[in-house]
């Protein structure tokens, strides 16, 4: 009885958080507690699982709910030349990879807004966090494709296989406090009053091609980036009050396309025509694109994506053969063109490669 009260405890505390689940939650309480008392315990004991899962998921849509306001800080922080922004709304696990499994689509993209954290320390501090579990993630980036500034490895002209340059900063909200001891030595620096462990890495297969910078803005967030600049215009666009927000304005036509409430989702406004954009075109034609927004982890799995184009930029790309037939693309607007993508596991796992790739994160294989 002791254990049938923790669980009547833990599923009022997510009653009082999050109405909407209510019913649920007190139907399965119910039978629960029927069960025990009519010592089913294969009924009790299938109860008691779908209960927790319930909990759990209440639990997460209470917390995404309440993340809202944290993107929208983090909208404030940007620079104003952030080019995307990419948010995985819901509670995820920092797991190791498990090559038996194949991921799904959320995950995937969950796997690319924890680059940077990944790539820092020599992944000891991704490591270091696998079992934690991550709240909200957002990673802002700009400036995608060569970076000048990056020698080639000696004798090794050629391009890195792996993530295109780009510069990045992301942020990552956690349901508990990190500890301390995750970072086992002193910092090498201070910028703007916030500790900073500084790093060599890369996401690509030239080592050490980046500088990372990690940060506990609070015990329970963290701020990673690769590029100084970046993280000095984020920690100083922090400390004002009330600062106008510059990056990815809300009058941007984009933020009518996106919904914000899937699990992961993206909004890019393109600087410039963009390679990437081309290459779904044949003949490499200038599609006239202006920006795109992206939805991960949608009814059954499905992958949703609208661009803001002269002309249909998906019509070549839904009869690639890795979609096996589960893309379809539609003019859903004037100049809205979007592309849906079924949950079939290899459709929805090329969706990601896909559509990262056309929000500027490119990997050259």
């Amino acid at each position: 009885m002791i254990r049938t009260a923790a669980l009547l405890l833990l599923t009022f505390s997510v009653l009082v958080a999050q109405p909407p689940a209510t019913t649920t939650l007190l139907k399965l309480t119910d039978e629960l507690e029927a069960a025990i008392q009519a010592e089913h315990w294969p009924q009790a004991a299938r109860l008691s699982r779908s209960l927790r899962g319930a909990v759990q998921d209440a639990r997460n849509q209470s917390m995404a709910a309440a993340g809202s306001e944290l993107v929208d800080s983090i909208l404030g922080w940007l620079p104003a030349d952030t080019e995307t922004l990419v948010v995985a709304r819901e509670p995820f696990a920092v797991t190791s990879e498990d090559q038996t499994k194949i991921p799904s689509a959320v995950a995937r993209a969950q796997g690319y807004v924890l680059g940077l954290l990944a790539a820092a320390e020599k992944q000891s501090l991704y490591n270091g966090l696998v079992g934690a579990t991550v709240r909200l993630a957002a990673l802002g980036a700009r400036r995608f494709g060569e970076d000048p500034r990056r020698p080639s490895p000696p004798g090794d002209p050629g391009v890195a296989l792996g993530m295109i340059p780009y510069e990045g900063c992301a942020v990552y909200a956690f349901t508990k406090i990190v500890e301390g001891s995750i970072l086992t030595r002193p910092p090498e620096d201070s910028i703007m009053g916030h500790r900073v462990w500084i790093s060599k890495g890369s996401q690509n297969d030239w080592p050490d091609t980046d500088t990372y910078f990690v940060s506990f803005l609070k015990p329970d967030l963290m701020l990673a980036c690769n590029r100084r600049e970046f993280f000095g215009e984020m920690v100083t666009r922090m400390g004002l009050v009330a600062q106008p927000r510059a990056a990815l304005p809300a009058s941007l036509p984009e933020w009518k396309q996106v919904d914000r409430s899937a699990p992961v989702w993206a909004i890019c406004h393109y600087h410039g025509s963009g390679a990437v954009l081309k290459s779904l075109s044949p003949g490499g034609k200038d599609l006239g694109a202006t920006g795109v927004t992206v939805e991960f982890g949608l009814a059954s799995g499905a992958t949703r994506a609208c661009m803001i184009s002269e002309s249909d930029p998906w019509k070549r790309l839904v009869n690639h053969p890795d979609f096996n037939g589960a893309a379809k693309s539609r003019e859903v607007a004037n100049g809205v063109w979007e592309l849906s993508v079924d949950g079939k596991p290899d459709a929805a796992s090329f969706a990601v490669f896909v559509l990262m790739a056309v929000l500027g994160f490119v990997v050259l294989l």
